[in-house]
């Protein structure tokens, strides 16, 4: 499983480098600006209703699918899901047919500092995305149908090709046609992976669209029921994204601007380990529970677990050592100013140490939810949100865009440390296991933090991140053989392969 995870996480992390090309060539085309506020609001109001509607059901349909599949057989589990797709098509197209007839309650609503001429610019904005919303809704439940039949590869490798699509229309056509060319790549990229996952559809013989004929709404019954639970903790995630976009606005402009830039550092790498949880690590850890192999169970939740905790520690040891030399790498060439490249800078580090408490509120609740207690990460899930949204508003006035990783971080943090004890399998073990890799990210952390402060100062920040990079890597297998890893052992076996 560490091999398959592995694999799935090396796919991600090259598209995590086109992911940071699109970002440097909008600092280039579109800098700190309004416009490029227009259209991360413009697109954040798609992203908050599918997320609130939708992701429940996105977030479960693995879990219930090969629950169903167990107990009621394939042909059951194909049909109900083809109810569930049905259903979910006809209320995103209403969705979208009404956001596109009145789309200024959205704009007020993420906006409401803006005057008219800015209301008027974000309408046309979120009418030009609105349609978006329903294909980015096929192409997630696609995917988690590909994943339940164990097809986590081709997905990955699927979405690799669309965003080097999207790449190329950027560059394309960004110099001619300004902020509406990230709209058109944003649509390429879309209907490009739709195909093709519809191909791998196809190619694996899984009759999705079979016996059409026969569906009735009442089927897709069971997914509603199981994913429940779940639409509080993410209908109030989305009231929180509101409540720091309106928070932002307020502020001077471009100040999404600089928050999108700042997040998107540790966010990629970040969805690259938490898409590797949701597709692979629920679906193993689901058919484990479900046949009572309780101990299979446990091995698989550590295997990610640890591996977890080591891509941890190199997100937040790379930003916390090199935010300035990356944000002046990517960003600089742009029409930032240097205020603007330092609050981008300074967020960053803070993002990737908010990381750690995400990293944990997700495979805890993700082992909750594949051992059927998903009712208990979608209550903490809640009071995670909850308590953001309280921290943001009363901090804000004192601390500006700098309250935002912290609330996210901590909030997140304590939601984990009390899921934790509910974790389904009694192992004193696990304990031993938190605190080493714990201490091995925190003290990697620290070093990198040091080397920031006394060390960085090679004049090109290419060369910064070259030192830095070759640094925490042997910073952090050092920390491996100190702290006696496992993963030590996978070092070895690897030096011996090269060193005869």
């Amino acid at each position: 499983m560490r091999k398959q995870a592995s694999f799935i996480f090396g796919i991600r992390v090259i598209r995590l480098a086109f992911a940071i090309l699109n970002l440097s060539f909008s600092a280039k085309y579109f800098g700190v600006s309004f416009q490029r506020d227009v259209w991360l609001l413009a697109l954040n109001a798609i992203v908050i209703l599918d997320i609130a509607i939708w992701a429940p059901l996105n977030d479960t349909f693995r879990a219930k699918f090969l629950f169903i599949k167990a107990e009621k057989g394939e042909e059951e589990a194909l049909q109900q899901t083809r109810s569930l797709l049905l259903f979910i098509n006809l209320i995103t197209f209403l969705l979208v047919a009404f956001i596109m007839l009145f789309p200024g309650s959205i704009g007020r609503l993420l906006a409401p500092a803006y005057g008219d001429i800015e209301q008027a610019e974000l309408r046309f904005m979120i009418r030009v995305v609105a349609p978006s919303f329903l294909l980015n809704q096929i192409t997630k439940i696609l995917t988690s149908i590909l994943n339940t039949y164990n097809a986590f590869i081709i997905p990955e490798i699927t979405g690799f090709i669309t965003q080097v699509f999207t790449l190329v229309v950027i560059l394309t056509l960004a110099p001619s046609m300004g902020i509406i060319s990230l709209a058109i790549s944003y649509y390429v990229g879309l209907i490009l992976l739709l195909v093709m996952l519809l191909m791998q559809l196809n190619k694996r013989e899984i009759k999705l669209f079979k016996g059409v004929s026969k569906i009735t709404l009442r089927q897709a019954l069971p997914f509603f029921t199981f994913s429940l639970p779940f639409f509080l903790p993410h209908f109030s995630s989305q009231i929180n994204v509101i409540v720091e976009k309106s928070l932002a606005t307020s502020t001077a402009a471009g100040s999404v601007s600089i928050l999108d830039y700042a997040r998107k550092f540790s966010d990629i790498p970040l969805d690259v380990l938490i898409g590797v949880l949701v597709s692979l690590l629920v679906p193993v850890l689901t058919l484990k529970f479900s046949t009572g192999l309780m101990k299979d169970f446990f091995e698989a939740f550590k295997k990610i677990y640890q591996f977890g905790f080591l891509i941890l520690a190199l997100i937040i040891g790379l930003f916390t050592s090199s935010s300035g030399a990356i944000v002046d790498f990517l960003y600089k060439k742009g029409n930032i100013s240097a205020q603007s490249l330092s609050k981008i800078s300074e967020l960053t580090m803070g993002y990737s140490w908010a990381a750690f408490g995400i990293f944990l509120y997700h495979i805890y609740g993700l082992s909750l939810l594949s051992s059927g207690r998903g009712k208990l990460f979608a209550i903490y899930g809640t009071m995670a949100q909850l308590v953001m949204i309280g921290m943001n508003f009363y901090f804000f006035k004192d601390y500006s865009l700098y309250i935002f990783p912290f609330s996210l971080g901590s909030s997140h943090l304590i939601a984990a440390m009390v899921m934790a004890c509910y974790f389904p399998v009694r192992n004193s073990g696990l304990l031993n296991i938190t605190i080493k890799y714990c201490v091995v990210v925190l003290v990697t952390g620290f070093l990198m933090y040091l080397l920031h402060i006394y060390v960085n100062d090679f004049g090109t920040p290419i060369l910064v991140i070259i030192f830095n990079v070759i640094a925490l890597n042997l910073i952090l297998v050092a920390m491996i053989f100190i702290a006696r890893l496992e993963e030590r052992t996978i070092i070895l076996k690897y030096l011996k392969k090269i060193i005869p």
